[in-house]
C-alpha cells in the first residue's frame, strides 16, 4: 500500500515539474519576443512600411 502511494506521488511530482518547465519555457519565449519588439520598434516599423509600399 505504501509503495503504491509513493509511486503515485512521485509520478505526480514529475508531471507537475514537466508542466512547470513548459510554462517557464513559454514565459521565456514570450519575454524574448516582447523584448525584441520593444528594442527594435523603429526597424520593424520601417521594414513593414517598406514592404507595404513595395
Amino acid at each position: 500500500m505504501n509503495r503504491i502511494n509513493h509511486i503515485s506521488k512521485s509520478s505526480l511530482y514529475e508531471t507537475d515539474d514537466y508542466k512547470t518547465k513548459i510554462i517557464i519555457t513559454h514565459l521565456i519565449i514570450t519575454f524574448i519576443i516582447v523584448t525584441i519588439i520593444a528594442i527594435y520598434p523603429e526597424k520593424l516599423i520601417t521594414y513593414c512600411n517598406y514592404n507595404i509600399v513595395k
